[in-house]
């Protein structure tokens, strides 16, 4: 199993937008107007600069190293 960060929450979500944009269905099958598709167009464009944003802050953790110190590791890089 693997831990959900929110890197990985928000490309579910951007993905889920761009989808339904591209289907124009939400994933219920209710079709969007031309606004709602252009709406989650424009979201998922904002969510992948926060995506960007938080990409550098994200998964630093402390681990071991093999002389028993403790040193930074950086996870979804």
């Amino acid at each position: 199993m693997y831990k959900l960060t929110p890197s990985l929450a928000l490309r579910a979500a951007i993905n889920v937008l761009r989808d339904s944009a591209e289907s124009r269905k939400m994933p219920s099958g209710e079709p969007l107007s031309d606004a709602i598709v252009q709406l989650h167009l424009d979201a998922a464009d904002t969510l992948e600069k926060s995506l960007v944003d938080l990409r550098g802050h994200e998964g630093v953790v402390a681990k071991i190293d093999s002389s028993g110190g403790r040193t930074p590791a950086i996870l979804n890089s």
